[in-house]
């Protein structure tokens, strides 16, 4: 049921506006890269500003809590640098790919067999 209404609220926008697929993953690529990437980013720097100021403030006196928040600290550090090398990734692979959002192609035929204007 979850995964039905998932999929319809994906694919809805991509069936009432009768856009291709060339259309949709340039958008569903530009939103990962745009917008989703950087709020995860922020959300694990957020994490790794939490951990630094446990380790160092809160949890000062306590060495077993403070080793937790030592070994924390290192895991939110880790998941920033993973998060970063596979926004450079997709940045990679977008920009190789030509999926950047551009405007796709427009073949020539269409001013070959189009009907020319009567003179």
């Amino acid at each position: 049921m979850k995964t039905s209404l998932l999929v319809t609220i994906i694919a809805f926008p991509t069936i009432a506006s009768a856009q291709g697929l060339q259309q949709y993953i340039p958008t569903v690529i530009s939103f990962v890269s745009d917008t989703l990437i950087p709020v995860i980013l922020a959300i694990a720097f957020l994490f790794v500003v939490f951990n630094a100021i446990r380790y160092s403030v809160l949890e000062g006196t306590n060495p077993e809590s403070r080793e937790k928040a030592k070994g924390l600290m290192l895991y939110s550090v880790l998941a920033f640098v993973l998060i970063i090398i596979f926004w450079g990734v997709i940045n990679l692979l977008v920009s190789g790919t030509g999926l950047g959002g551009a405007t796709p192609p427009t073949p020539d035929f269409e001013k070959q067999f189009s009907p020319s204007p009567a003179t």
